[in-house]
């Protein structure tokens, strides 16, 4: 089926081709460290504000940028980049004693040597794209992460839990959207890695108890939880922002990340439930979080659907635009095209960087920008390439 039999009318191919590709030189070319790792926090003419501290969470997905990347335009200086990333991952944050991922190094040192399930998470998504393009030793890498998230995270539950020390002890008492959505993400690239059907199979286990909960309920998915998954329309108190934790009821860019995801699992699994489900979601995202005025999606809403935090992350219009090219693609109806253009127009227009590559981490609609950060501590535009990677897999699926 091509991009013209589903109708399928959204932003111009070439434009988002040439996005991601520029995106990936301007990592590749600046973002390489001589460590033999990668540096996410550069300033938008590429050099470092910071170099001394690395999360695993960015070190991961420098894996997955330049996986994919190397997958969809066949260049070996981008599987030479993954290569390089990949290597850096295991030998810098590899806990030889404990076993699992430090958190944080610095200075090549363990810094934050907690096990945290969100970095995990973009762990096992790392050996499962790096698989997937055919890196070399990644199957080995791949079974050992699968057997390490499996008897740490999930040996007792089809949910994760949160944090532990960096012995697998002291696991905290909170339970979180967060991580369970990124490991449900993760499992789908490793179930599409491997063929082996338990990991579809717990990626949808996820997706019921977060997703298909709230929409059956009609409510936007919560991000927190008790420690029987029951959730919780407010914050607890305690909450750890270090670990990714949230300290709001809902994340309207979460609602569009899973709508996205469930969009994805329809596709290896034809449940009408996903469907509605995604559908669902991605509708309280606009409904809940989207400006009409300005663009973008705010940060965070309250137990009652109000803006609790007007600040507009720039991960979450790429996840929209992801979610609605799969959504076009599944349903034809033509407003999914619409939003695809206006999410498109909004980031060229207020986080693009059309000189030198790349997308800037503060929107802005100002034309003159104050603040010039390409990156932050866990991700070098892995959210803005993630919805181009979608939008170019529905128009050549």
């Amino acid at each position: 089926m091509t991009r013209e039999d589903i109708g399928i009318t959204g932003p111009d191919l070439k434009a988002v081709r040439d996005s991601a590709e520029s995106a990936l030189n301007f990592w590749s070319r600046y973002g390489a460290d001589s460590d033999g790792g990668f540096n996410a926090k550069l300033n938008g003419d590429g050099t470092p504000y910071e170099s001394a501290t690395r999360s695993v969470v960015a070190a991961a997905r420098f894996v997955t940028n330049f996986s994919v990347g190397s997958t969809v335009f066949g260049s070996p200086d981008y599987r030479q980049s993954a290569v390089a990333a990949l290597r850096y991952l295991g030998r810098q944050f590899y806990d030889s004693v404990n076993g699992g991922y430090y958190w944080t190094i610095r200075d090549g040192q363990p810094a934050d040597t907690r096990k945290l399930a969100y970095g995990h998470a973009f762990v096992l998504l790392a050996h499962a794209n790096a698989v997937k393009a055919g890196l070399d030793d990644a199957p080995d890498q791949l079974r050992a992460t699968i057997d390490l998230v499996e008897r740490r995270f999930f040996s007792e539950s089809t949910m994760c839990w949160d944090t532990s020390d960096a012995d697998w002890t002291n696991i905290g008492l909170l339970r979180s959207n967060n991580p369970n959505m990124h490991f449900c993400e993760a499992l789908i690239a490793t179930y599409e890695a491997s063929g082996d059907d338990r990991h579809l199979d717990h990626a949808l286990g996820i997706a019921r108890v977060i997703a298909q909960q709230a929409t059956k309920a009609g409510n936007p998915i919560w991000e927190n939880y008790d420690l029987n998954w029951n959730a919780l329309a407010d914050a607890p108190a305690g909450v750890d922002r270090n670990s990714m934790q949230s300290r709001f009821a809902a994340l309207p860019g979460h609602l569009a990340e899973w709508a996205k995801l469930l969009s994805v699992l329809h596709t290896h699994s034809n449940e009408q439930w996903l469907i509605d489900a995604a559908i669902a979601q991605y509708h309280l995202a606009w409904q809940l979080g989207w400006d009409a005025e300005q663009g973008g999606f705010y940060g965070g809403i309250d137990a009652s659907g109000n803006v609790a935090w007007p600040e507009k992350p720039y991960w979450a219009p790429p996840e929209a635009l992801g979610a609605a090219a799969n959504l076009s693609r599944i349903t034809g109806d033509a407003s999914y095209a619409q939003d695809m253009h206006e999410l498109w127009n909004y980031m060229s227009r207020a986080m693009a960087d059309p000189e030198r590559g790349g997308w800037y981490k503060t929107p802005d609609l100002s034309g003159h920008r104050s603040q010039f950060a390409k990156g932050d501590d866990h991700d070098p535009d892995y959210h803005a390439l993630g919805g181009c990677w979608e939008v170019l897999n529905v128009a050549h699926g």
